[in-house]
């Protein structure tokens, strides 16, 4: 976030400039009365409110503090800081579109105002106008060349556009010209963890904390890398500090959580799930996992509350924690999918289960229609970032698929299947929604040696036996076309057994 400008005000009022300095020196009361005494005198109205506005927004009141602003950028209306600071409010509440409107109102006024610059391109960048961000995130460095938080951003534009060399210079230059640049040192952190460096990312992380004792989630980090490096106990004992800090955090109890599992204290993990509910005794994920870990309670599938909430929680980092753990499904897809269309495009597809969208990319060229559904709004907005589907629908998966019979010429559905125990109903739902002769191909995470049809294993996902996934096929009234096993992904550095599935309906003089 760009940082607020506080312009001196001009010499004649000694009083105004006297608050300015209480308010750098952290004393908002005294600076606060000075101002409100300004206003009641109507002085100095459009110098005071902004001054106010900001010290408000200090303190966490942003409406108050936008009310403020307003007010200043009226009596001001050509007064570029004023406009520059109600932008960093609005981008500080997530009113991106506004924000980059008032950054742009600003650079009007003054086509060199690099604080401007910087904002508007944090703006673009969360618009995912990335193209344009960069050209803003480069004008600001070029104006400013010592500013960290312009070097800062550039980075973040250039790793989201898949240049982490870029960014990691930029990032260096950004802690060169201020050492505790906690969000360089942070997000350089997450560009190393990224590329498995993750001493080093640990590093930063650890730092951040010195820096920000209170942000979760760079002691989330420090704990998530001393799992992956493989140091265990300590990995532990970070997780347990971090929930004594922040027992309500969802994502410390789901590490800690997998961590024990994945080391074969499934007993411990379920102990933890336990504590989680002690807090939140309606959790969904904890009711979920809990089961998962005793076997008492199994679910039939997973609940529509736990899909959401623990896919809402970890969208921003899914993609990045997928490709820690090799997953391959969606190339096993596409390969499948290759094989069973060849050249052939134009057909209306859904991506069931669709997530961030990781197969969109494969699906766009053989789609005239391509449509995703999914339970959660968070992987829904990361796959409308990609801009590839024609539409996006927020649903349970079944019930889509029931209410739009004979819609799609091709269904996929990639590790999602996972999330069903009983199948019987889904993949017959996936078979009427087929029109005649399309193709439905699925995955699922295989269950050896086993009298029951489905298990749900600790990770939270059910795995299916191939003669359960079979006779719901044949139930169908499914042709099955292919099979293919493969190692779905790692956990603990153990491969997961996964299969791909091609099924085909009748063509249409063979179902009447």
């Amino acid at each position: 976030m760009a940082r607020h400008q506080r312009r001196q005000p001009a010499g004649r009022d000694r009083t105004l400039a006297a608050a300015v300095e209480a308010h750098r020196r952290g004393d908002l009361t005294r600076a606060e009365r000075i101002y409100k005494d300004h206003l009641r005198r109507e002085d100095s109205v459009a110098e005071a409110s902004q001054f106010l506005g900001l010290l408000e927004h200090q303190r966490g009141r942003s409406a108050r503090a936008l009310e403020l602003l307003e007010q200043a950028t009226a009596a001001a209306p050509d007064d570029p800081s004023i406009l520059t600071n109600l932008a960093n409010v609005l981008a500080s509440i997530d009113r991106h579109a506004e924000a980059l409107d008032r950054f742009e109102q600003s650079i009007a006024l003054d086509a060199n105002r690099h604080e401007a610059h910087h904002g508007r391109s944090i703006a673009l960048r969360v618009l995912g106008r990335l193209e344009d961000a960069e050209a803003s995130a480069r004008r600001a460095v070029e104006l400013a060349p010592r500013s960290p938080d312009g070097w800062n951003s550039l980075a973040i534009v250039r790793a989201h556009a898949g240049d982490p060399e870029e960014a990691r210079e930029a990032y260096a230059r950004a802690i060169a010209l201020e050492p505790n640049h906690a969000e360089a040192i942070y997000n350089l952190g997450r560009l190393r963890e990224k590329a498995e460096e993750l001493d080093e990312a640990l590093e930063c992380f650890r730092r951040m904390v010195e820096l920000r004792p209170s942000h979760r989630g760079a002691r989330l980090r420090v704990a998530s890398c001393l799992r992956r490096l493989q140091r265990n106990e300590e990995a532990i004992a970070a997780y347990r500090d971090l929930l004594g800090r922040f027992p309500d955090y969802v994502q410390a109890y789901e590490g800690l959580g997998i961590t024990l599992y994945k080391l074969g204290r499934v007993e411990d993990a379920a102990a933890v799930y336990e504590g989680w509910l002690q807090h939140d005794a309606n959790n969904a994920t904890a009711l979920h996992l809990l089961a998962a870990c005793t076997g008492v309670d199994v679910p039939n599938r997973a609940g529509d509350d736990y899909v959401t909430q623990h896919f809402d929680v970890f969208a921003e980092t899914f993609d990045e924690n997928l490709a820690n753990l090799r997953y391959a499904v969606p190339d096993a897809i596409r390969d499948r999918l290759d094989d069973q269309l060849a050249s052939r495009g134009g057909h209306v597809v859904l991506d069931a289960g669709c997530g961030t969208g990781l197969c969109a990319p494969f699906l766009r060229p053989r789609a005239s229609e391509l449509v995703g559904v999914d339970l959660s709004p968070g992987m829904l907005e990361k796959a409308n970032a990609r801009g590839l589907y024609d539409a996006l629908e927020t649903a349970e998966l079944r019930a889509y698929l029931e209410q739009h019979p004979g819609r799609f010429d091709v269904i996929v559905c990639a590790d999602t299947v996972c999330y069903f125990g009983e199948v019987d109903a889904l993949i017959a739902a996936a078979g009427r929604a087929l029109r005649p002769g399309g193709t439905f191909l699925f995955s699922y995470e295989r269950l050896d040696h086993s009298e029951s049809p489905f298990a749900l294993n600790p990770s939270g996902r059910y795995a299916h036996t191939e003669a359960a996934i079979h006779t719901a096929i044949e139930r169908a009234q499914l042709n099955r076309s292919s099979e293919e096993q493969i190692v779905a992904r790692y956990e603990a550095g153990e491969p997961v057994a996964g299969m791909i599935v091609c099924t085909t309906a009748q063509e249409e003089s063979a179902s009447q």
